[in-house]
């Protein structure tokens, strides 16, 4: 997935939001909302959650419109710093808690032979998810980025706002662990 990027000044936007106008901040929620909405459904969050998590990026971006800083960098990217921090909470309250994320195992269960097959799979969803999940927040969400999202090395640097070769490291600890942990449960031989 491609980071939308600002397009224009936005910060006489802000200033219509922060005068009240109704209009402009519709506007400014009309532009945002189906990106943020996106980042958190393939950051692992079922609809419900997600819509939950986009409605909170937009009341904390109100609340805190006039501490945007354009100098800082553009809007749209203050509001993913607002939306990733809240997606680590949410992560870091569910540490504790298995579910199955299809779409970050990768496994496809039509066009196996028969149940056991079909099983098996489940069992390695199961266990993909159960590995990530056990990583800390950061390095899960990595994960997820890359192989959910889809995201390259440079889209990750510049959403965490990270550099490009600490995200490399980063992501390269997060599958080691993954493997590691895959190894453990019996599903990847030494």
């Amino acid at each position: 997935m491609d980071l939308p990027v600002d397009s224009g000044d936005s910060s006489d936007l802000v200033e219509r939001c922060l005068a009240g106008e109704p209009e402009a901040t519709e506007l400014f929620y009309n532009q945002n909302v189906r990106a943020m909405m996106v980042y958190f459904l393939r950051s692992g969050f079922v609809q419900a959650q997600a819509e939950d998590l986009t409605q909170e990026v937009f009341l904390r971006a109100i609340r805190s419109l006039g501490t945007y800083d354009p100098a800082r960098g553009g809007l749209r990217n203050w509001l993913w710093t607002i939306a990733r921090n809240l997606a680590r909470r949410q992560w870091s309250r569910r540490r504790g808690t298995v579910e199955q994320d299809l779409d970050l195992a990768e496994v496809a269960l039509d066009g196996r032979d028969g149940p056991a097959e079909a099983l098996a799979a489940t069992e390695e969803t199961r266990a993909v998810a159960q590995c990530v999940q056990a990583l800390r927040g950061e390095l899960a969400n990595l994960v997820r980025m890359r192989y959910v999202d889809g995201l390259t090395t440079r889209g990750m640097a510049e959403l965490t706002q990270t550099p490009e070769a600490t995200v490399r490291a980063r992501l390269n600890e997060a599958l080691n662990l993954v493997e590691k942990c895959l190894k453990n449960k019996g599903f990847i031989k030494s």
